[in-house]
Formats: structure tokens, sequence, C-alpha cells
């Protein structure tokens, strides 16, 4: 499997169809590359990838541990658990849970940061205003 660095919208997008195809019973082989149709390339090759090794008799854990990137190292961890205790599709929704909850805390951290900055910028550009008026005045 090529090394792919997942953002975590597509850590998410992945871990929602994992769990909706094991919740259904349907088998990952055929349906995970039908289900990569409809996201990004990116994912969509992944997806694909991943289809593919499945076909080829690998567990859905080594193809995924076969990932170099953090993100996948959690997925990977998280098929892994899933298996050990039975309980694929929960596992995997908890990860994708986990990806959206930090998709939100990046957004908050995001917006919380913007009113701050937007406050510094004018005060700096009055700051320069100011002084500027002021050292034309003192050369006079």
């Amino acid at each position: 499997m090529k090394s792919i660095g997942l953002t975590l919208d597509e850590l998410h997008s992945l871990s929602d169809e994992v769990r909706l195809l094991t919740a259904a019973g349907l088998p990952l082989e055929s349906h995970l590359k039908e289900a990569g149709q409809g996201h990004g390339v990116r994912l969509k090759k992944l997806m694909e990838s991943i289809s593919e090794e499945l076909s080829q008799g690998r567990s859905l854990h080594e193809v995924i541990l076969s990932e170099t990137h953090g993100e996948s190292r959690m997925l990977s961890a998280a098929v892994a658990a899933g298996i050990r205790s039975n309980s694929l599709a929960m596992t995997v929704e908890m990860m994708g849970d986990f990806a959206s909850d930090l998709i939100e805390l990046r957004r908050g951290i995001l917006q919380a940061m913007t009113y701050p900055l937007i406050i510094l910028t004018i005060g700096w550009g009055l700051f320069v205003l100011i002084l500027n008026r002021a050292l034309v005045q003192i050369l006079e």
C-alpha cells in the first residue's frame, strides 16, 4: 500500500465507510472500492487500494498497518482492537468520532484566535499611523 497522508476529514470519512459497511454485514473487499466513489481523489485511491489488498487475502488490520502515517496507525490500532473484541463497527465508529472531535477542536481554536488577531492587527495599524504622524510633526 502506498503511503498516503490522510487529513482528519478523510480519516473520519474512511472510518464512517468502514463502520457502515461492517454494520450492514457487507464484505469490505468489494464494497469499499464503490464507497470511495463519492469522496476526494486521494481518499478514493486509498479506498481502492485497501479494497484490492483485501481481495488479495490480506486482513484489514495488515492493510492499514502498512500505512506509515500517524492517522493511519491510530486507525490500525482501532481496527485491531475492534477485531479482537469482535466489535469492529463500534470501534471504527469511535475512531471516526475522535476524528470529528479533533476537527471541531481545530475549528474552535481558529475561531477563538480570530478576534485577538483582528484586534492586534488594528492596534498595530493605529500605532504605525500615530507614530508616522508624530514623526512628521517632529521633523517639521
